[in-house]
């Protein structure tokens, strides 16, 4: 999964900024299909297997594949903390970004629908 996110931030353009609104959410829903096609794939073997890395300091890591999913979701949660600190500076109102949130909101959505 993180091979194919690497491959398609190296593919965005230099100012992200610049990408329309529609070319970001056609983006995001393609990432989005292909990962949920690779979490379709896990397995407990597929978890269990050990992923080995150079990280950015040059240390040799290696963890099993279920430990780095988690720390993904877990390292998601610190920046969308960061996120929020961020529009507080600049004088936005704070959203909320707990997950159990979004379910409620998409629930509705299909009672409503």
């Amino acid at each position: 999964m993180a091979v194919a996110l690497a491959g398609h931030i190296a593919d965005l353009p230099k100012s992200r900024a610049a990408l329309p609104h529609a070319e970001i959410v056609e983006w995001w829903q393609e990432i989005d299909a292909q990962r949920h096609a690779f979490l379709l794939t896990l397995n407990d073997a597929a978890l269990d297997r050990i992923i080995a890395y150079t990280n950015f300091a040059g240390a040799h890591l290696a963890f099993p594949l279920w430990q780095m999913l988690r720390h993904v979701v877990n390292h998601g949660t610190y920046h969308r903390g960061q996120v929020m600190t961020m529009l507080r500076q600049l004088g936005h109102k704070a959203v909320p970004t707990d997950m159990i949130l979004l379910y409620q909101e998409l629930q509705q959505a299909q009672v409503n629908a």
